[in-house]
């Protein structure tokens, strides 16, 4: 909650319930005799709802009536598997453990609690989190941002005006246990030779090479002479695509395609491109779209076949994007045999001859070897 007071006592259930709610289930067990200290509690909170599977997390009762947080997953059964590797019969080692878990949980509580207690103003700026598919059985995320300049406050105390951007991108496990922290201060100057900053959308991008699973992805953009602050606090799913089954990667909408250059910082498949946060476009704007086809099937010959349709129709009720009451204005289809099982893909459309208004993008993909079929559907707006 961004107007809660920090609370440094706080024992680690508590952070929990800040963070995440009341939980859906609970319970509570003695753990055996030969555990640290007799009588204690080994508590569970378990939530439905968070990301695409259920969460639960697992705390450890002292004494002293506070809880604190334990690695996930526990139970009675792998209790011993714990205690074989951090000897919990061992106090010390056991209160490092649990220090090491309160300091990730009380770092994330300040982070989303402590600068909006200070009453800042918000900083609004588009975020996205997207995945593709990696070797060794890794994914890629990346992580993409655009911050609006002019809603930073210049600093007219220095011998040259300039604004200040400070940045923090931090990623953690499905437990909050921190896995990297990144944290950058970038300035730009704003006197007369700069006129044009305040129509800036300075983008930026973050990659990481992570396992399969469910990650917290923290982001927060400040600026230091105004107050203003803007956080994001997000569960991602990172998809397994190292399986045998046809599936989609993340879709990048994207304007202003061209050949890659060496200082490109948005690249696809030889192309570099701005992307778009908003799912904007102008009329005159081609609607250009980057995605990747995983886990293809081969015939005899070594080669796939397959085919990539596509519809775009226009909607306006919600429950339209899933089924359309409108035929669409754009349908089209391509056949694909290519020798390997993984493709790249880029796809662009003309809609300056479409009214302005909300549309929808279906992607198609058939693998006619195996009978699969996977499809996404991507809303925009054409003004």
């Amino acid at each position: 909650p961004r107007g809660m007071v920090e609370q440094k006592d706080i024992d680690d259930q508590g952070c929990i319930y800040i963070r995440h709610g009341k939980p859906d289930d609970c319970g509570k067990e003695p753990i055996v005799n030969n555990y640290v200290l007799l009588m204690t509690l080994f508590i569970w909170w378990k939530y439905n709802a968070y990301g695409s599977q259920p969460e639960s997390w697992y705390f450890f009762a002292t004494s002293e009536n506070k809880t604190v947080l334990l690695p996930a997953p526990l139970t009675l059964k792998n209790l011993e598997d714990l205690d074989q590797r951090f000897h919990f019969a061992d106090t010390h080692s056991l209160f490092n453990l649990i220090e090491s878990n309160r300091e990730a949980v009380e770092q994330h509580i300040t982070l989303e609690t402590t600068n909006y207690y200070k009453k800042n103003e918000p900083l609004e700026f588009p975020f996205a989190i997207i995945d593709f598919k990696q070797k060794k059985e890794h994914n890629l995320l990346e992580c993409t941002y655009g911050i609006p300049l002019k809603e930073f406050k210049p600093n007219k105390a220095e011998a040259t005006e300039s604004i200040e951007i400070e940045k923090s991108l931090s990623v953690f496990d499905k437990n909050w246990l921190k896995i990297d922290a990144w944290q950058h201060t970038d300035k730009f100057a704003t006197d007369e030779r700069n006129k044009g900053w305040k129509d800036i959308l300075y983008l930026n991008r973050r990659q990481y090479v992570l396992d399969p699973g469910v990650y917290n992805i923290a982001l927060q953009v400040r600026d230091p002479h105004s107050g203003k602050i803007g956080l994001y606090k997000i569960p991602f799913q990172v998809t397994d695509y190292h399986n045998d089954s046809l599936q989609l990667s993340s879709v990048i909408l994207a304007t202003n395609l061209s050949p890659e250059t060496t200082q490109s910082l948005f690249a696809k498949d030889e192309l570099q491109f701005t992307p778009k946060f908003n799912r904007e476009f102008r009329r005159e704007q081609p609607v250009s779209m980057y995605y990747e086809i995983y886990n293809l099937g081969y015939n005899a010959r070594g080669q796939t076949d397959y085919e990539m349709s596509y519809a775009i129709w226009s909607y306006k009720k919600p429950e339209e994007i899933e089924n359309p009451a409108q035929k669409p204005v754009i349908s089209t289809a391509v056949k694909q045999s290519r020798s390997q099982r993984d493709e790249k893909v880029w796809m662009s459309f003309d809609m300056s001859d479409h009214k302005k208004g909300k549309y929808v993008i279906e992607i198609n993909v058939r693998d006619n070897l195996t009978g699969e079929q996977v499809r996404k559907k991507i809303p925009i707006k054409v003004k």
